[in-house]
């Protein structure tokens, strides 16, 4: 088995970004933690921040605040892939 080259953290946080924007396209995604770990020998990227989604037309984006939640991501150090994610 050949050793293959790990992302790194900043990749990391692209691809979670991206797979968040991509759900959730107008939103607003902050990072506060990003740790590696290594979880069943796949070593992965723990990601947790906060994200902002406004939902609805144009003018109810100016009358109510956005919503506010936490996610956690992890991310394959390998292959780049979401293992799994939560938010709430």
């Amino acid at each position: 088995m050949s050793q293959r080259e790990k992302i790194t953290e900043e990749k990391a946080q692209e691809i979670g970004k991206a797979f968040l924007l991509d759900r959730y396209p107008s939103a607003k995604v902050k990072y506060n933690k990003t740790v590696p770990v290594s979880e069943q020998d796949t070593p992965s990227y723990y990601l947790e921040g906060n994200i902002e989604v406004r939902s609805g037309s144009i003018v109810a984006q100016f009358i109510w605040p956005p919503d506010r939640y936490t996610f956690k991501i992890w991310v394959s150090c390998l292959s780049g892939r979401i293992l799994r994610w939560e938010m709430n």
